[in-house]
C-alpha cells in the first residue's frame, strides 16, 4: 500500500498515475513488482530512500510526510523473511520489488484441546 501511495504522490500533475503490478513465484520465493509512472527518484536520493526520516528534496517541497513509509515497508518485509528494494528509477517512473519466502504452511496435525467445556443439564 505504501508503494502505491508513494507512486500517487510522485505522479506528474499533468498525468494520471498508472501502476503495473506483477506477481511471480520461483522455487522458494514470491516476487511482487510494483512499477509507477511517477517522476522517479534522483540518483543522489536512491541510496538513502530506506533511511528513517529521509525525504528527498523534491518530496520535501511537494508532499507531507515523515519519511518513514519505505523504512517501515522494508522492516515489515524483513520481519517476514523477505526484502524490499528499489530495482530501478528514472524520470519515467520507479520499480520496487518485494521478495517474500514461499510458505506452504505447517503439516496438518491434530491438536489436543487445552480445556474441556462441559454443560450441566
Amino acid at each position: 500500500v505504501n508503494l502505491l501511495n508513494n507512486g500517487l504522490q510522485a505522479a506528474a500533475s499533468d498525468h494520471a498515475a498508472v501502476f503495473h503490478i506483477r506477481l511471480r513465484a520461483e522455487e522458494d520465493n514470491l516476487f511482487v513488482n510494483v512499477q509507477d509512472n511517477g517522476t522517479g527518484i534522483t540518483k543522489d536520493d536512491q541510496p538513502k530512500i530506506f533511511e528513517r526520516f529521509y525525504r528527498g528534496e523534491i518530496k520535501k517541497r511537494r508532499t507531507r510526510g515523515l519519511g518513514l513509509g519505505l523504512t517501515y515497508s522494508r522492516l515489515l518485509a524483513r520481519a517476514q523473511g523477505g526484502e524490499l528494494s528499489l530495482t530501478s528509477s528514472s524520470p519515467e517512473g520507479s520499480l520496487f520489488t518485494l521478495t517474500l519466502p514461499r510458505w506452504s504452511g505447517p503439516e496438518k496435525t491434530e491438536i489436543e484441546p487445552s480445556y474441556r467445556a462441559t454443560a450441566n443439564a
